[in-house]
């Protein structure tokens, strides 16, 4: 039953954000390029290309201390939102990962930087994009005509991304949409989307649910516990 509460409560956790959310205006004036997303202290926050607003009672904008003119050069922002980006925190800064994997920039107070020596991918989107441990890791998604199984991380050291091997011989459907949360060093998922082979229909609802452990690698079903 744990594992049916914990979701209960992410659930929970998301409506009442987005009922909040809905009472906070957006700046005057803002373009459309902007990632809405929340700060490391939990506080709303607006990342543009040039600064970032904070949100306490109002908005205040701060420009970057350093405005990385080679940035445009490395990478052609051709839409900056949240549809092309997800968003994530660790102790250190707010990451910015490009919908379907490959590029990495981390965001704070001096700018945006990017981090990987990667490429556009456009392997894994709508994957469950998570950090775990302050490493950043996409499960699952779709790229390539073909729904994904696997789960990938990024390798700061080297600025690529790489497969996670797993440990068990249970390993779930491949597919992408899927509802998640990380707790207790594990990935809980829910559902999600694919198109199974022996059937005509197309990008059908999966009714399953398991977690991943991030710790020993192994995939457990959760509909027979």
């Amino acid at each position: 039953m744990k594992p049916r509460l914990s979701i209960l409560v992410f659930f929970t956790f998301l409506l009442s954000s987005r009922l909040m959310a809905q009472d906070v205006l957006l700046p005057e004036g803002i373009s459309q390029d902007y990632i809405f997303t929340k700060s490391i202290a939990g506080t709303p926050k607006i990342i543009l290309k040039n600064g970032v607003y904070h949100f306490k009672k109002k908005w205040t904008f701060k420009e970057y201390e350093t405005q990385n003119d080679s940035l445009k050069l490395k990478f052609n922002f051709k839409s900056f939102d949240n549809q092309s980006f997800t968003a994530l925190n660790d102790s250190l800064a707010t990451y910015l990962i490009i919908s379907g994997g490959g590029h990495v920039f981390s965001q704070t107070n001096k700018g945006l930087v990017k981090e990987d020596s990667s490429v556009e991918q456009k392997n894994q989107f709508e994957s469950s994009v998570f950090t775990h441990k302050n490493q950043i890791y996409m499960y699952g998604g779709y790229g390539f005509w073909t729904f994904k199984d696997y789960i990938t991380t990024f390798d700061t050291s080297t600025g690529q991304w790489e497969l996670v091997s797993t440990k068990s011989d249970f390993v779930p459907q491949e597919r992408w949409k899927a509802i998640f949360q990380v707790l207790n060093d594990k990935l809980y998922v829910l559902g999600g989307r694919n198109s199974p082979k022996d059937s005509e229909i197309k990008d059908v609802v999966l009714n399953d649910y398991f977690y991943f452990d991030l710790l020993t690698k192994t995939f457990v079903d959760l509909r027979g516990n």
